[in-house]
């Protein structure tokens, strides 16, 4: 048989899930941080992205899919180091943001369809990194955001970041791929590229 390495980080990534498992959704659906008239533009967007679809999974994947197609990764602002506008209606007005920006917008559109959703911060092998869990990664502070969101019963991870290739850069929007593959992932295979830090 073959037996493969687990990540170094899947042991604390299980061990916050199990805790944050605990957490009840209900204190994950308040929109009450987004000014009024933000509030009612991004419900009114849910409610587009999600209609016709009756259960709750279906809708969060209609969710990403929106978010990954219509918002692009803001190149210029991290690499000046600005991260500019990061809030969930900003995001969708300007239709770019660094990661923070995709995981607010993507909260706001769970919780604006009654889907218990929260940010996640945490640590990733991506840009700025040396791609490797090191002493250095398993111990930096956070450099990334996602989400969580209850389903089925269940929590299962979204990362819009990862899973499109839109890019803002030199002035430009990009069109790039999109995907699935960190919609409901495993957390073990998530953990090869991912350290939770917060997901309460």
């Amino acid at each position: 048989s073959i037996l493969f390495d687990l990540p170094p980080t899947y042991d604390g990534n299980y061990k916050k899930a199990i805790d944050s498992s605990r957490l009840d959704p209900e204190d994950y659906l308040r929109l009450a941080h987004i000014k009024e008239d933000e509030r009612k533009v991004l419900i009114n967007l849910a409610k587009e992205i999600t209609k016709g679809l009756n259960s709750d999974y279906d809708k969060l994947i209609a969710i990403h899919n929106w978010v990954t197609n219509n918002i692009y990764y803001n190149y210029d602002a991290y690499y000046s180091g600005d991260y500019g506008i990061t809030d969930a209606y900003g995001t969708y007005e300007n239709r770019r943001s660094v990661c923070q920006g995709f995981a607010e917008l993507t909260l706001a559109l769970g919780r604006a369809v009654g889907i218990s959703t929260r940010l996640v911060s945490g640590y990733a092998l991506g840009v700025g990194t040396k791609n490797i869990w090191d002493e250095e990664s398993l111990t930096s502070s956070s450099n990334h955001a996602w989400n969580e969101a209850f389903v089925d019963n269940r929590w299962i991870i979204i990362d819009t970041t990862w899973d499109t290739f839109n890019k803002f850069i030199d002035g430009e929007f990009i069109d790039g791929m999109k995907r699935l593959r960190y919609f409901d992932i495993s957390l073990q295979y998530f953990s090869a590229t991912h350290r939770i830090i917060n997901n309460r």
